[in-house]
């Protein structure tokens, strides 16, 4: 799946050097594909199912085969390679760097501190480097997590009123993207572990080069 994709972008698209993000478009593009042609509420389903290929092609073979091979594509073979490379992206940004190749931002930091404003901090990227800096910093930023008795909880009313100053004259730590250490779980998102679960749905994350508004919790209020 990994390889045809590939040969598909580099011929197809005329693409030459294959980002990851491109993979995973591809392959929701084709999921997409896949089960749109099993619901008979889609036109492409109900194509699928007969209704309208018979009165193309008459005695047309049964379709069943196809769809079912539809169904294993989108279920099995693209779930099973995605979660592979989720896998792997999410073991990528779990690992920090060494302190001293934190020592630039750690220095940029304390400087902005010295204005004595609140520092807004905004970023696409989701691992965990800029919540280390601001600890070594010690600037004066939230990043929204607040303790629930035995975990800790995404606050997102911190986003409530973009541009208006919290208490205490502190900043903010915005990550657009969401972070590889959140999780959703009963409805809340909480900071918990860094590996992949096995269910991207579970993990608040926008992959990279996402263009557009989002409409889903908490990027809309980030993106706002």
């Amino acid at each position: 799946m990994f390889v045809r994709i590939n040969e598909f972008l580099e011929k197809r698209k005329e693409e030459k050097s294959i980002d990851i993000e491109k993979i995973l478009w591809n392959l929701d593009e084709l999921q997409n594909y896949c089960r749109m042609s099993l619901n008979p509420k889609t036109i492409v389903g109900w194509t699928m199912e007969g209704h309208l290929i018979h009165r193309v092609i008459p005695n047309v073979p049964d379709s069943s085969p196809l769809r079912q091979a539809m169904s294993t594509l989108a279920e099995n073979y693209v779930e099973t390679l995605r979660d592979r490379i989720n896998t792997q992206v999410y073991d990528f940004y779990a690992t920090l760097p060494d302190p001293p190749k934190l020592s630039v931002w750690v220095q940029l930091f304390k400087g902005l501190a010295d204005y004595d404003l609140p520092i807004e901090i905004f970023t696409t990227n989701y691992d965990r480097v800029l919540e280390r800096v601001i600890t070594e910093a010690e600037i004066n930023v939230a990043d929204g997590l607040k303790r629930d008795h035995d975990q800790m909880v995404l606050d997102v009313t911190l986003w409530d009123s973009p541009g208006q100053p919290l208490e205490n004259n502190r900043g903010r730590l915005t990550k657009l993207h969401g972070s590889v250490n959140w999780q959703r779980s009963d409805g809340n998102i909480i900071s918990g572990g860094t590996l992949f679960t096995g269910n991207h749905q579970n993990h608040p994350i926008l992959y990279p080069g996402y263009k557009g508004e989002p409409n889903q919790e908490p990027f809309n209020r980030f993106h706002e």
